[in-house]
């Protein structure tokens, strides 16, 4: 901001001495007066033009810079109105997502977010693999999922399958 100010004060200055040199230039008497008057004249009026110049640039790149940080915000807005009412909740595995309640169809179901998209401002639902993921520690198999946009899998809920039997718990 304090280089657009020295920049536009050093090409008003500009223009205040070449108005000086054109009075100068007029109530000039000799030829050699007249001149050098128009030759100072010239310098001064390039070295507005170079002045323009930069004050030009100047704006440009702020502008570039002011459509940048319009777009950021943006992107900003945009994911905090799709991710509004997600909660950071923790799963039975263990594992931390975020979670919506919504109504589908009649039916309330539970969308969960993948939490590394999630702080990268990328809103992408956990989809169910059909595959199950046993946690040797605890003994427990549980629902897994994956993120499609990272691959990140989740352990989600425990599994009703139940390997002693062969059949599934309701």
């Amino acid at each position: 901001m304090f280089t657009v100010i020295a920049e536009l004060s050093a090409a008003l200055a500009a223009i205040k001495e070449a108005t000086g040199l054109a009075k100068t230039i007029r109530e000039a008497k000799t030829e050699s007066e007249i001149l050098a008057a128009t030759s100072d004249l010239n310098m001064k009026l390039l070295s507005l033009q170079n002045d323009c110049f930069m004050l030009g640039d100047m704006v440009r790149l702020r502008e570039e810079s002011i459509m940048e940080l319009k777009e950021k915000i943006s992107h900003i807005e945009d994911f905090k109105r799709q991710t509004d009412g997600y909660k950071f909740e923790q799963l039975e595995s263990g594992a931390f997502v975020y979670a919506r309640k919504q109504v589908m169809n009649d039916t309330e179901t539970t969308v969960y977010l993948c939490t590394k998209c999630f702080s990268r401002h990328v809103v992408s639902i956990l989809q169910p693999t059909g595959k199950y993921s046993y946690d040797d520690n605890s003994g427990i198999r549980y629902v897994q999922s994956q993120c499609l946009h990272c691959s990140a899998t989740y352990m989600m809920n425990k599994s009703p399958y139940k390997p002693d039997s062969g059949v599934y718990v309701l």
